[in-house]
């Protein structure tokens, strides 16, 4: 279904599916798939793995930045809720590498969450610039292990 008026166009977002929590890690076994955040989910923590412009130690082995985030995760969640904007066959994508973005419960589970689309059909990244301006809570260099 198409959702259309004066301005953007959207699509409807992909189903919602149920969301396994799994320990968070930014190494090691192949991550899952991106998800829709549930709406019920509280993230207490977000874990970071990587940089913008240099993407996740996944993506490029190597020494990589790890970093976890606390606070309000209201705007974040605002952001990730956004739907997908219909695709513009005339736009001229640019696109970034992203680090892997983990979110976490209460009881320390996590997944990666899914971005919305933009015009262009990259990721719109306004959820994760919200939770790159919480607070960090742990930041440091690893190594990547190998």
């Amino acid at each position: 279904m198409l959702v259309s008026g004066c301005g953007a166009e959207y699509v409807d977002p992909p189903p919602e599916t149920p969301v396994r929590l799994q320990t968070p890690a930014c190494t090691g076994n192949t991550p899952p798939p991106p998800m829709r955040v549930p709406a019920d989910f509280t993230p207490v923590e977000a874990l970071v793995c990587g940089e913008k412009l240099v993407g996740s130690p996944r993506q490029r082995p190597g020494p990589y930045l790890y970093t976890r985030y606390r606070g309000d995760f209201a705007d974040a969640l605002t952001g990730f809720a956004r739907r997908d904007r219909k695709r513009n066959p005339n736009c001229q994508a640019s696109v970034i590498a992203l680090p892997e973005l983990w979110l976490i419960d209460q009881t320390g589970g996590g997944f990666i969450p899914r971005y919305p689309m933009d015009e262009c059909g990259t990721d719109n990244i306004k959820a994760l610039n919200e939770i790159l301006a919480l607070t960090v809570v742990e930041r440091e260099r690893r190594p990547f292990p190998g």
